[in-house]
């Protein structure tokens, strides 16, 4: 009987806890939604983002992005100039220091990288809507910041884990796995030195790793909203 009573408390608790979970779950998103000022970000149709990328040279570098889900990504390598690119619909890069000068698809896990780097927003604002799973997953450590560590699952089954810091409620990291030369891989994507751009707080300091090493660091010197773009300028050119 004690046992049968013990079970029955038991499947009680359970269900409180999951609702408490997800309640904090709620708490943290809308807290890292009022500190990225949301509301305002709403009101922006493109961001115009230019800088440096430092790898083993410093080389010049922009990122364009417009609703609905567009991005192009601009870079010199060895004075040779690349791009990177979504329309909304296809995923492409022109990578001539390769050897290959023409624009081609990107392939793989690129592809899906890009794609999700083109949602303005980003995955977690209205991750319900976008058919993805959001957990709280513990906490994690940047530097001197407490942060709380969400798991989300997308809805193509892949899963990321985004921190949120406990104080000031901004992205400070996002982690994902990508396959590389056959290999899964770790990456990880630190959000630094954030400013206010019209009200809109902004990192302009993203620094990447892979596999637990440094990749690249990118140092953006001015970032504009709300410049008028043509949206061809995201497709794939046909030469």
């Amino acid at each position: 009987m004690k046992k049968i009573f013990m079970l029955a408390g038991l499947l009680f608790i359970m269900p409180s806890a999951v609702i408490s979970q997800e309640l904090k779950t709620d708490d943290i998103i809308l807290q890292y939604y009022k500190a990225s000022s949301f509301d305002k970000l709403q009101k922006v149709t493109t961001i115009v983002s230019s800088g440096t990328i430092v790898k083993q040279d410093r080389m010049p570098i922009k990122i364009i992005r417009m609703r609905q889900d567009k991005f192009l990504q601009i870079f010199d390598v060895a004075d040779i100039t690349c791009y990177s690119g979504y329309d909304g619909t296809t995923a492409w890069m022109r990578v001539p220091y390769t050897g290959n000068p023409k624009p081609q698809l990107m392939p793989g896990d690129a592809a899906t990288d890009i794609m999700i780097k083109a949602d303005f927003d980003g995955l977690l604002f209205h991750w319900k809507a976008k058919g993805e799973q959001l957990e709280l997953s513990g906490r994690d450590s940047i530097g001197d910041n407490l942060a709380y560590k969400l798991k989300l699952t997308r809805k193509d089954g892949g899963t990321e884990f985004y921190s949120i810091a406990v104080k000031s409620g901004l992205l400070l990291k996002r982690e994902y796995t990508r396959m590389i030369r056959g290999k899964e891989v770790k990456m990880e994507v630190f959000y630094r030195d954030y400013r206010e751009v019209e009200g809109i707080p902004l990192a302009f300091t993203i620094e990447s790793q892979m596999g637990g090493q440094p990749n690249n660091t990118i140092v953006f010197d001015s970032i504009v909203l709300n410049e008028q773009l043509d949206a061809k300028l995201f497709e794939m050119p046909s030469k």
